[in-house]
C-alpha cells in the first residue's frame, strides 16, 4: 500500500503530458502511486500512458470513454489504494519537494485532514501563498474561504486523507467540479493546516476550460455561487461580504450578456435571485440600488435596464 495516490486525469494533453509525468516522478518522496485517467483522449495520450506504465511499476493507467474531469477524478479514488490522495492536472507540474514535506508534516499530525501548499499561477497571476497555520471547526473553515481566502477552492495545492473520499466526490457533469467539492469538504473536515512547502505549478492554457465561455459553464457556475451565497448567509461574520458577492455576480452575467448577444442569462439571474436573503445588508450604494432594483422591479426590468446602459456606456 504506498504512502500517497497521485490521480492525474488525462485529456488532449499531449504537449504538456511527459512534463507532468516527470515532475512527479522527481518528488523526493518515493512512497506514491500515480494513477493516469486516459479520459478517451484523441490524441497519443492513451500511448504515451501505457508507456509510463511499462516503465515505472509506480504508475497504472485506466482507459475510459469521456467522462469529463470529474469522472476521471472519482475513476481514480475508486481504485487508489494510498493512506493519502491528492491530484495533478495533466498539463501542470509539481515541485520537486512538495509531497515529502507536507506529508511528513500530516503523519506528525493526525488531526489534519487536509493540507494546502503553495501554488503559483503561470501566465495568469502571481503565486499563491499565505501564512503558515491552521483552520480548525467548520465555522473557522468556512470564515477564512470567503473572506480573507486563504483557503483556497482548488483542489490540486492540497493533500487530503483518504478517508475524506469515503463521504464524498466530485460532482459529475458539470464545470467548476473545484469549488463545488471544496464546498462539500468543507462540511466535514475539522482541521485543515496551509503549508509553505514545496509548489504547485498551474498553467494558462488557450483555449481550456478556464480561457472559453460557454453558456453550461456560466449556468454551472451560478449554480455553485447560490449554494455559496446560501453558506455565507449562515454567518453573520459574512453579511458585509454577501451582497458585494452577489452584485459581482449579477454584474458579470449582464456582461456575459453583452459580450454573447445569443445568450439569454435572465433564467441565471432568477436563479441568484432565490438567496436574497431578509436581513439588512452593508453594502455600497450603487451595489444596494441595483440590489433594491431587481427585489423590487424584478429581473425582466432590471435586464433590459442595466443591459442598454451597458450597451450605452453609462456604467
Amino acid at each position: 500500500m504506498p504512502l500517497l495516490s497521485i490521480i492525474v486525469p488525462v485529456y488532449k494533453t499531449e504537449p504538456f503530458l511527459d512534463a507532468c509525468v516527470k515532475s512527479i516522478q522527481a518528488q523526493t518522496l518515493k512512497d506514491w502511486e500515480m494513477i493516469l485517467v486516459d479520459d478517451g483522449s484523441p490524441d497519443r495520450c492513451p500511448e504515451m500512458c501505457d508507456l509510463y506504465v511499462a516503465n515505472d511499476n509506480r504508475i497504472q493507467v485506466i482507459h475510459k470513454e469521456n467522462g469529463g474531469l470529474s469522472s476521471a477524478r472519482n475513476s481514480g479514488i475508486a481504485i487508489a489504494q494510498g493512506k493519502y490522495i491528492a491530484f495533478v492536472d495533466s498539463d501542470d507540474t509539481i515541485e520537486p519537494d512538495t509531497y515529502e514535506g507536507n506529508i511528513a508534516f500530516m503523519e506528525t499530525h493526525p488531526d489534519v485532514d487536509v493540507v494546502q501548499f503553495p501554488a503559483k499561477r503561470i501566465g495568469w497571476g502571481d503565486q499563491f501563498y499565505h501564512k503558515p497555520g491552521f483552520f480548525r471547526g467548520k465555522k473557522e473553515l468556512i470564515l477564512n474561504n470567503y473572506k480573507d481566502s486563504p483557503i483556497d477552492n482548488t483542489v490540486c495545492m492540497k493533500i487530503f486523507r483518504r478517508e475524506l473520499f469515503d463521504t464524498i466526490r466530485f460532482r459529475e457533469g458539470h464545470v467548476h467540479e473545484d469549488k463545488t467539492f471544496v464546498l462539500q469538504m468543507l462540511q466535514h473536515i475539522n482541521v485543515l493546516y496551509i503549508s509553505d512547502i514545496g509548489c504547485y505549478n498551474y498553467y494558462r492554457r488557450e483555449n481550456s476550460i478556464q480561457t472559453t465561455d460557454s453558456f453550461s459553464k456560466t449556468s454551472d457556475w451560478i449554480d455553485t455561487e447560490v449554494a455559496t451565497l446560501q453558506n455565507i448567509y449562515l454567518y453573520k461574520e459574512l453579511k458585509s461580504e454577501w451582497i458585494g458577492r452577489w452584485m459581482h455576480n449579477v454584474r458579470w452575467l449582464m456582461n456575459l450578456q453583452l459580450k454573447h448577444s445569443g445568450w439569454d442569462v435572465k433564467p441565471l439571474l432568477e436563479n441568484l435571485k432565490t438567496v436574497i436573503p431578509s436581513f439588512n445588508l452593508h453594502a455600497s450604494a450603487k451595489d444596494l440600488y441595483w440590489y433594491i432594483f431587481i427585489c423590487i422591479r424584478g429581473v425582466e426590468r432590471f435586464h433590459k435596464h442595466y443591459l442598454n446602459l451597458l450597451k450605452t456606456k453609462y456604467l
